[in-house]
């Protein structure tokens, strides 16, 4: 039997994890649909659920890339079950479903918590929530395409990104700006932005904000302006799966103008999906995933240069197990880091709080792998060693990361961030960092609120069974 070892004590995605695209020349047109890589479109209802109907979509559209499988996922599941403090059916953000997938609770499937369209939050506020259904797939890397420069301009960036993450993985979730009508009548019968007879959507509103979610399944680069009802500058249009039933639009697709509000904003798209046996246990703090970053100087000085090591230590189980890989966020491009595995943290602790051994003189002792990801996201990266765990010890595992020009290198889950990831779980004695102010290896979480605990995951198997 499978041991997930969850040390759960800390608004509105078999490929490299290392997401780099190859250079192909990206076609005028492009559908998904022809390539039976997508499932059919389903129905939120009036409710706040879109980003998990566009998740669950994503999903979907990746697995039938990967394997030709067709699978029907339950995003109700993934509603009820995100664990933030935003309730059901009141939106949510995508790193909702990063922390959900990535700590193994989902996906399950739809059969075994199936959604009511027509229950809304109050209707569900106290509602059982299924957490015994089987999980069927282990989500290890997603994929965060960089936003457009301007969120709610027209100033467009390279599409190819996300040409190249459709061709390749499958479905992009994207955030858009969807304008409302007058009340009592759906969305899409506002006929300023939504041309109903050729399915097509433009809105020009570049004052407001992104509020719904759906799934980029191609584009077409010659799509008329005169498609549209406003009419954009140029042509070209993404190709997009809604979450609002088959009766919407081309039983329910429809066309985006490149050039529309919000678009390619929040976009990430699921790269690795395995089955569940892929590891034996998962070690984790970060239930909840990224709730805070810092950038990679937060407690270094200059005479370290400024290189600066977090790490996790877990209570090892009752076997022997074989540390074969982690995984870890990052939010930028070109992210350099490098991993450590430590088999005896207290005697690590003690060469340098106790005998005075200098940090930067030892750490590369415990040094696994080193690399760049090209891409943000969340990353699985396999170790090659014999990197063995003893039974009931404190093991460390340690992630140095560098994003280049970005202040957001260390990703941690915070426990104390009100209305948002409050039922976060943060105890001493789980994650440590050096401080060259003192010279010791310090826990994160001694003071007053805590720093949170790094998001840091090891998976391991069991060596005999």
């Amino acid at each position: 039997m499978k041991k997930n070892i969850s040390l759960i004590v800390s608004i509105l995605f078999i490929i490299s994890s290392s997401f780099s695209f190859a250079n192909v020349d990206l076609p005028g047109k492009y559908d998904l649909r022809e390539l039976n890589r997508v499932t059919k479109a389903k129905h939120q209802g009036n409710n706040g659920s879109c980003w998990a109907f566009a998740s669950i979509a994503a999903l979907e559209s990746t697995l039938l890339n990967l394997d030709g499988q067709e699978y029907d996922f339950s995003e109700n599941n993934l509603d009820m079950n995100h664990g933030f403090d935003l309730a059901p059916r009141t939106g949510g953000l995508r790193n909702f479903t990063t922390a959900y997938m990535t700590r193994w609770d989902g996906p399950i499937l739809d059969i075994d918590d199936p959604y009511d369209k027509d229950l809304n939050a109050q209707d569900v506020r106290y509602a059982n929530k299924i957490t015994d259904a089987d999980v069927k797939k282990h989500v290890q890397d997603i994929m965060f395409l960089e936003d457009k420069e301007y969120y709610y301009t027209n100033d467009l960036i390279d599409l190819n990104d996300t040409k190249n993450a459709i061709m390749e993985y499958g479905g992009v979730v994207s955030g858009m700006h969807i304008a409302k009508c007058e009340k009592g009548s759906p969305t899409y019968k506002n006929d300023e932005v939504y041309n109903q007879d050729t399915y097509s959507y433009f809105s020009n509103d570049y004052s407001n904000k992104v509020n719904h979610d759906i799934v980029i399944i191609g584009w077409d680069d010659s799509y008329s302006v005169d498609n549209f009802n406003q009419k954009p500058n140029s042509n070209g249009a993404w190709i997009c799966e809604n979450n609002w039933g088959e009766e919407f639009g081309e039983a329910g697709y429809f066309y985006i103008s490149y050039e529309s509000a919000g678009l390619l904003t929040n976009q990430y798209v699921f790269t690795n999906i395995e089955d569940v046996d892929n590891y034996d246990n998962i070690y984790q703090y970060d239930y909840l995933g990224n709730t805070k970053s810092t950038r990679s100087d937060f407690w270094m000085n200059s005479d370290f240069d400024n290189k600066d090591v977090y790490f996790n230590v877990f209570d090892a189980n009752e076997e022997s197990e074989m540390l074969k890989a982690l995984g870890f966020y990052t939010l930028g491009k070109n992210a350099k880091y490098e991993l450590y595995f430590i088999s005896d943290f207290e005697n690590f602790k003690s060469r340098i709080n106790n005998d005075g051994e200098y940090f930067e003189d030892i750490i590369n002792e415990f040094k696994i792998e080193d690399g760049e990801i090209e891409n943000a996201g969340f990353h699985t990266i396999s170790v090659n060693g014999d990197y063995i765990i003893d039974p009931n010890k404190k093991f460390g595992v340690g992630l140095y990361v560098d994003v280049e020009a970005s202040d957001e290198d260390f990703c941690f889950e915070k426990s104390n961030m009100q209305v948002y990831s409050s039922k976060a779980k943060v105890n001493k004695g789980e994650t440590y960092y050096y401080d060259p102010d003192c010279y010791e290896i310090t826990d994160a979480n001694m003071g007053y609120q805590g720093f949170g605990n790094l998001c840091l995951k090891a998976y391991t198997d069991i060596l005999v069974k």
